[in-house]
């Protein structure tokens, strides 16, 4: 089995939205699409294959969806990212399925602390909103095992 990645300097994806913009901006570690083959008395067959599409969010270019395929079967949507914060972090993101996973990022926003699923931020009422920034207020001021420990109350 062989596992072949291609990035956004490679002919084949230069197409694709925001590949150009990211090797301008010299981001070409960034990997476009992946695909998994067999070699097999030297002929190989397409186990499965992803697909990463980028986005701008608040100007920068970031990824944006996974898609994947089994074989050369059409591509399926796994994830797209709905929202992010100031800093990029996703803050909110849908599966295949439509539901949607909301994400509360603590410690200065450097560190996802909760991960809430079937919600959307766009639905919180003004309590939970308080209880999502009490958490990250906890965080931020975690420090010691006592502070921890109050974060941990906080996120129960």
């Amino acid at each position: 089995e062989k596992s072949i990645f291609t990035y956004p300097f490679e002919s084949e994806v230069s197409n694709e939205p925001y590949v150009n913009s990211l090797v301008a901006q010299n981001r070409i570690a960034t990997p476009v699409s992946y695909k998994s083959i067999r070699l097999l008395n030297n002929q190989s067959e397409l186990l499965s294959r992803a697909k990463y599409s980028f986005d701008l969010f608040q100007g920068i270019i970031n990824h944006k969806s996974n898609q994947s395929s089994k074989g050369a079967n059409d591509f399926t949507t796994l994830s797209t990212i709905d929202k992010r914060d100031a800093n990029g972090n996703v803050l909110e993101y849908h599966n295949e399925n439509g539901i949607h996973i909301c994400l509360v990022w603590g410690y200065n926003n450097t560190k996802p602390v909760a991960k809430i699923e079937n919600a959307s931020y766009a639905n919180f009422t003004n309590t939970q909103n308080d209880i999502i920034l009490a958490i990250q207020q906890t965080s931020d001021n975690d420090n010691d095992d006592a502070s921890e420990e109050f974060l941990r109350q906080t996120l129960q």
